[in-house]
């Protein structure tokens, strides 16, 4: 039971970067942090304390390397230390997390399961982009969460949103 809680909890990651919308994902910015962190945890538990060998491998000493060189480099350099520590916390400790958590959790039978999730989810986001783009809404956008971005995008220079705040990403 312990060894799917951590592949239960990637899938619902992914889930949740593919579906929750930006604004959201800002609101609850922490959840992301805290959750991977708590699957981190569950996973080495479940390795039965390996952690050495989840720690200090060899490739993962460039991991640790530039780990390193961020902290020294862009906190303790910077002239705005809370703001770089904030984004530090937000964007650099979910890499990490994320790549100890995958690195444990990766087998043949797992990465089936999480390239299928990635393979839904993405069919699932595009096919809202279409229905977007043909019915020239975007309930999200429309009813549920406040984009600035949404009638400029759907009317006077129409690409596709889906669940993302900006459609750049979507090209």
């Amino acid at each position: 039971m312990w060894r799917r809680i951590p592949l239960i909890g990637i899938v619902v990651m992914l889930w949740w970067v593919s579906f929750a919308t930006e604004p959201a994902q800002f609101l609850y910015r922490n959840i992301t942090v805290y959750a991977l962190a708590i699957l981190l945890f569950i996973s080495i538990i479940a390795q039965k304390g390996h952690l050495r060998r989840l720690l200090l491998e060899k490739p993962d000493i460039l991991l640790w390397l530039y780990l390193l060189v961020v902290v020294i480099c862009g906190i303790f350099f910077a002239k705005e230390r809370l703001a770089s520590l904030e984004w530090f916390y937000r964007f650099i400790m979910p890499i990490q997390f994320l790549y100890l958590l995958m690195k444990n959790e990766i087998s043949k039978m797992s990465g089936l399961v999480i390239a299928k999730s990635f393979c839904i989810f993405s069919l699932m986001v595009a096919l809202i982009g279409l229905a977007e783009f043909i019915f020239r809404k975007n309930w999200i956008y429309e009813y549920l969460v406040s984009n600035p971005y949404y009638y400029r995008f759907l009317y006077y220079q129409p690409r596709i949103m889906s669940t993302l705040l900006h459609p750049a990403a979507l090209g």
